[in-house]
C-alpha cells in the first residue's frame, strides 16, 4: 500500500512538474496595435510583441498563445484574460494564464502604453480561439474567458493554438448585438371597416410587445382593424439592457363616399446621388385609391409605401394614383445623379452559395464590387440563428472589379443549419449581403479537402476551377444587365479536366433573389431555396454537360444592383476520397433599359425547345420542310 501511495503521488508530481510554454520559445501574452500594425493570429515571429504603444482610438489585439510541451494529454485546459475593462489611464497591464489539470499551468503579462490617459474597453464578440496554426476561427464564451477560464478541453502533446481578443482604446466601442425592431403596414390609410396587416421583425431581442397584442414573436404579422386614426408602437428589449421602438399610425377614413383619392407626398431621402449610390423614393396617399403606380418600375405598389432607387443618369420618377370615380392623381420626383464621383461610392456585396466542407466546416462564399478604387475590406458575418453574432477575419481587396473571396469557418455541429452573410466596407460605406442559410453534413468524411479558388472574371461571367483543376465549370448569359420584368437565360457547362472518374457529382445552379425562375432544359427546382439540382452521378475521363436556365427580373429588384447567379459542382476524388467542389457565376446588372431580346439566340434560349414533346415538333416541322423542299426541286423544269 505505501508502495501504492508513493508511486501514485510520484506519478502525478511528475504530470504537474510539466508545463505549457517553454520559457525559449513564444511568451503567453502578446500584443499588437491592430489599427497600425495588423498581426496574423499565430506563433508569428517579429509581429506580436510583449508591448506595444498606441494612439486614442487605435483597436489594441491581445494574444494568448500555448503549447503543449510536455509529453502527456493536457486535460480540462481553460485560457483566462485578467483584464477586461480599464479606466482612463496611460498604461495598462493585461495578463493571462493557461492551465490544466494535468500539466502545470503558464502565464504572461504584455504592457500597453497610451500617449494620454483613455479608458481601454474590450469589443464585445472580438474573442476568437484558433484551435491550430491553420484553423479558422471559433466562437468563445466571453463571460468564462474573463471568469474562471474558457474550457477548450484537452490539448494533446505538441499541439498549439492561440485565442485573441480586441480593445478599444478611447472611443466607444460599438456593440452590435442591440436589440433593434422594424414595424411596417400593407396599408397606412384605410376606409373605415377595412383592414391592414401589421408586419414586423426584429433581432437580437428577448422580448418583444405591440399595442393591443402585448408579448409576441421575433418576427411576424397581425390583421388589424382600427375604427379610427390608431398608432402602434412596437416595443424590444435585449439581453444587455439595450431597448428599441418603431411605431406607425393608421389612418381611417370616415364616410369617404365620393370615391376620389389624392396623393399627399412624394419626395425622395436624397434628390442628388453619386452614379452606383441609392436613395428612396417615399409617398402617402388617402381617399378612395384603386391602384398606384410608379414609373420605372412595374407592377402596382402600396397606397402608402417606398422604394430604393439606384438610376445610372438623371431620371423623373412619376407616381401616379388611379381613384375608383375613374380619376387620375399624379405627382413626380426627379433625382439628379453625377457621374462617376472622383472620390469613390460605397461598395455593393453579394451573398452566394455556401459549401459544406464536413460536419464541422463550411466555406463561405461571397462576391464584392468596390465600385472605387481605394481600399476594400470584406468578411462574413454568421451564427446558428439569423441574428449570426460571430464574423471571420476581415480580408483587404485592392482590385476595382468584381472580386470573389471566401473563407471557411469551423467548430460547427453536424448536421445544422447555420447562417450567414457577406460584408464589404471602404471609406464610402459599409454593406451587407443578404443572409443565406446552409448545412452541415449529417456524416462523418474521413478527409475534408479544403479548394481554395482563383477565379478570373470576363464580362459578365466568373469561371472556377477546382484545385488541382479536376472539373471546369462556367455560367453564361447573353446579357451583363436587364430591365426589370425582363427575361434572362443563362448557359451552364460542365466539363471534367482530369484523368479521373468524378463520382456522385450533383449540381446546383442557384438563382438570386431578384430573379424568379421560368424553367430549365434538365433538373428539379425547389422554391424555398431557388435552386435548380441535377445529379451528374459519376463523370468519366472528359465527360461535360450543359444545362439553360431561364428566369425573369422581379419587381423587387433594385435598379442599379447587381444579382448573382451561382453554379455549383460537388463530387468526390477518387484518390483522396474527399468531397471537392467547383462554384462560378454570372453577374447582371439591374438597369431601366431592356437590350434586345434577339441576341439571347447567341445560346439558343429562346429558339430550341426544352422538352421532349418540344423537340418532337420541331423534329416534324423540320421534316415537313424537308418534304416539300424536295416537292419544289422534283417539279422545277429542266433546262
Amino acid at each position: 500500500m505505501i508502495a501504492f501511495v508513493v508511486i501514485a503521488f510520484g506519478t502525478v508530481s511528475n504530470a504537474h512538474a510539466q508545463v505549457f510554454n517553454v520559457p525559449a520559445e513564444m511568451p503567453t501574452m502578446t500584443i499588437t496595435d491592430h489599427t497600425t500594425h495588423p498581426c496574423y493570429a499565430g506563433p508569428i515571429d517579429g509581429c506580436w510583441q510583449t508591448s506595444t504603444s498606441a494612439q486614442p482610438g487605435d483597436i489594441i489585439a491581445v494574444q494568448i498563445y500555448y503549447r503543449n510541451s510536455t509529453g502527456v494529454p493536457a486535460q480540462s485546459t481553460v485560457l483566462r484574460m485578467n483584464t477586461r475593462n480599464a479606466g482612463a489611464t496611460t498604461a495598462v497591464s493585461f495578463s493571462g494564464t493557461v492551465a490544466s489539470s494535468t500539466v502545470r499551468s503558464a502565464g504572461g503579462t504584455t504592457n500597453l502604453s497610451i500617449s494620454s490617459a483613455q479608458t481601454v474597453t474590450y469589443m464585445p464578440g472580438t474573442a476568437r480561439w484558433y484551435p491550430t496554426d491553420t484553423s479558422g476561427p471559433r466562437a468563445v464564451d466571453e463571460n468564462a474567458l474573463f471568469g474562471n477560464g474558457f474550457n477548450i478541453g484537452t490539448v494533446n502533446s505538441g499541439d498549439q493554438g492561440v485565442l485573441v481578443v480586441n480593445y478599444q482604446i478611447g472611443n466607444s466601442v460599438v456593440i452590435t448585438n442591440n436589440c433593434s425592431v422594424s414595424l411596417s403596414a400593407s396599408d397606412t390609410s384605410i376606409d373605415d371597416g377595412d383592414s391592414s396587416v401589421l408586419s414586423w421583425t426584429s433581432s437580437d431581442c428577448t422580448n418583444l410587445t405591440l399595442t393591443d397584442t402585448g408579448s409576441v414573436g421575433s418576427s411576424g404579422s397581425k390583421t388589424v382593424y382600427p375604427s379610427s386614426d390608431r398608432t402602434y408602437v412596437l416595443t424590444g428589449t435585449g439581453s444587455n439592457g439595450s431597448s428599441d421602438t418603431d411605431s406607425l399610425t393608421i389612418y381611417v377614413n370616415q364616410n369617404n363616399n365620393n370615391n376620389t383619392c389624392s396623393i399627399n407626398d412624394f419626395y425622395a431621402d436624397d434628390t442628388s446621388i453619386e452614379r452606383g449610390d441609392t436613395t428612396t423614393l417615399r409617398w402617402t396617399t388617402s381617399g378612395d385609391v384603386d391602384s398606384v403606380t410608379l414609373s420605372s418600375l412595374s407592377g402596382n405598389r402600396s397606397e402608402d409605401g417606398s422604394a430604393s432607387v439606384s438610376p445610372f443618369e438623371t431620371t423623373t420618377y412619376t407616381l401616379r394614383a388611379y381613384c375608383n370615380n375613374g380619376d387620375t392623381k399624379s405627382d413626380s420626383v426627379t433625382i439628379s445623379v453625377n457621374g462617376a464621383s472622383t472620390n469613390g461610392s460605397a461598395p455593393q456585396v453579394v451573398t452566394t452559395v455556401a459549401t459544406p466542407l464536413s460536419t464541422s466546416q463550411a466555406r463561405l462564399n461571397g462576391l464584392t464590387i468596390p465600385n472605387s478604387n481605394v481600399t476594400t475590406y470584406s468578411w462574413f458575418e454568421w451564427g446558428p440563428t439569423q441574428s449570426l453574432g460571430y464574423y471571420t477575419n476581415k480580408q483587404t481587396l485592392t482590385s476595382t472589379a468584381s472580386t470573389y473571396y471566401n473563407d471557411v469557418v469551423s467548430g460547427l455541429v453536424a448536421g445544422t443549419t447555420y447562417y450567414y452573410r457577406a460584408a464589404t466596407q471602404n471609406q464610402y460605406g459599409t454593406v451587407y449581403g443578404s443572409i443565406v442559410p446552409f448545412q452541415t453534413s449529417g456524416a462523418v468524411q474521413s478527409t475534408t479537402t479544403i479548394v481554395k479558388y482563383v477565379p478570373q472574371v470576363t464580362s459578365n461571367a466568373i469561371v472556377a476551377k477546382s484545385a488541382p483543376s479536376l472539373l471546369e465549370l462556367r455560367v453564361e448569359s447573353a446579357y451583363d444587365h436587364m430591365c426589370v420584368g425582363g427575361s434572362i437565360n443563362y448557359h451552364i457547362t460542365f466539363h471534367n479536366v482530369s484523368t479521373q472518374t468524378l463520382q456522385n457529382a450533383v449540381l446546383r445552379i442557384t438563382l438570386p433573389n431578384e430573379i424568379d425562375y421560368s424553367g430549365s432544359s434538365q433538373g428539379s427546382y425547389n422554391v424555398l431555396d431557388r435552386t435548380v439540382t441535377i445529379p451528374l452521378g459519376n463523370m468519366p475521363v472528359g465527360a461535360s454537360g450543359t444545362v439553360d436556365v431561364n428566369g425573369k427580373v422581379n419587381n423587387s429588384a433594385v435598379v442599379g444592383k447587381v444579382a448573382v447567379t451561382t453554379a455549383t459542382v460537388v463530387y468526390t476524388n477518387p484518390l483522396t476520397r474527399a468531397q471537392e467542389d467547383a462554384i462560378a457565376y454570372s453577374i447582371v446588372t439591374i438597369t431601366n433599359d431592356c437590350p434586345n431580346l434577339l441576341g439571347a439566340s447567341v445560346f439558343g434560349f429562346s429558339f430550341l425547345p426544352h422538352t421532349l414533346l418540344g423537340w418532337l415538333l420541331l423534329i416534324v416541322v423540320i421534316l415537313a420542310l424537308i418534304v416539300l423542299a424536295r416537292q419544289f426541286f422534283k417539279q422545277r423544269p429542266t433546262a
